[in-house]
């Protein structure tokens, strides 16, 4: 247990993602059968795809993870016109460098700074 959970610091910092929400969270969720045979990446990209899977992000969905090219897989439903009246369903495939992925769900998911109002209270 405590080796799975040095891996996963290890990560957080090779990320550069100490004190972040994802960060935190990923340290707390359980070890589960796929990270203690080594899928450390692999259970941060699906927290990062579950914690950014919001409206905001246009639709894209976590996917999965090929850890033999360190890719990140998301799908995006989208509609194709085949003709007049045919609109068909199709699921889009995106894929991502994992670091790149990482990043942009640290973005999506990171609080926005508070504007100030356009005009003073008062």
């Amino acid at each position: 247990m405590r080796d799975h959970r040095r891996a996963r610091q290890a990560l957080i910092a090779e990320l550069g993602l100490d004190g972040l929400r994802v960060a935190t969270s990923f340290l707390r969720a359980s070890t589960g059968h796929r990270v203690r045979r080594g899928g450390v990446r692999a259970s941060l990209a699906r927290l990062a795809g579950r914690l950014a899977g919001t409206p905001s992000a246009g639709g894209l969905r976590y996917g999965n993870f090929d850890e033999t090219r360190d890719e990140v897989v998301l799908y995006r439903a989208v509609v194709i016109s085949v003709s007049a009246g045919l609109l068909l369903p199709v699921r889009s495939t995106i894929t991502l460098p994992f670091a790149q992925f990482i990043e942009a769900a640290v973005n999506l998911t990171a609080p926005k700074p508070r504007s100030e109002p356009a005009y003073p209270r008062g």
